[in-house]
């Protein structure tokens, strides 16, 4: 699931000033995407959970919104941006198949291990475990990638090692699948197909505000 034009993209991004990666809020679009049933989880998720069962049992009775305060804003940029400069190398490379979600070793870690790494770091940091959920989407050239999404009082927003800006789930370039239900962390939802056919519209309509406005008015400051 690496990209190898992850290297050259995410060292150009570097010379952009820390504001201009940081929240976007598209306000055109629903602030949280469409869930449908409960499906299947990815089975490399499945085999993790085997070997690490403590982050797979929340059990929540009720959901909690992170307060997206200029502190708790910095924070999410902070372990977004230490966890992407983490070594990127394939499962392949690193244990030798093609699948196999975990930790970050000293060789580094794919996107599903980097979206673990950022879960574990804010769930220490404090942030509550029904907020931060790994979801697995389709990017333009069909191949499957994972993120991580932050469930926020100003909408879900999407930690992505392949973008070292933060944005909301309706601004990234991928189809959704499913994601990590929010009251059982070891049980996944559906992403409903109209949630792409909803962001795409949106991103559409802001792409013609933007012709005639110097700022988009959903921009956090």
């Amino acid at each position: 699931m690496l990209r190898v034009l992850f290297v050259l993209g995410f060292a150009a991004s570097l010379a952009i000033p820390a504001s201009a990666r940081g929240f976007d809020v598209n306000v055109s679009a629903p602030a949280t995407m469409p869930i449908g049933p409960q499906v299947e989880a990815p089975y490399g998720f499945v085999d993790f959970c085997t070997r690490n069962p403590a982050p797979c049992r929340l059990h929540a009775t009720e959901i909690t919104n992170i307060r997206l305060t200029p502190e708790h804003r910095a924070t999410l940029e902070r372990v977004n941006a230490e966890v992407n400069h983490l070594p990127q190398i394939t499962d392949l490379d690193n244990y030798g198949v093609v699948e196999y979600w975990s930790y970050p070793n000293k060789r580094g870690g794919d996107c599903e291990d980097l979206a673990l790494e950022k879960q574990r770091r804010l769930v220490a940091l404090g942030f509550p475990e029904d907020a931060l959920l790994l979801a697995v989407v389709r990017q333009a050239n069909g191949e499957g990638h994972t993120v991580l999404v932050v469930e926020t009082d100003r909408g879900e927003f999407v930690l992505d090692n392949l973008n070292p800006s933060i944005l909301a789930w309706a601004d990234v370039p991928y189809t959704w699948r499913k994601r990590q239900s929010r009251l059982a962390s070891g049980l996944w939802q559906s992403v409903d197909p109209d949630a792409t056919r909803i962001a795409e519209a949106s991103k559409l309509s802001s792409q013609r505000d933007t012709t005639s406005a110097p700022l988009r008015s959903g921009t956090l400051r």
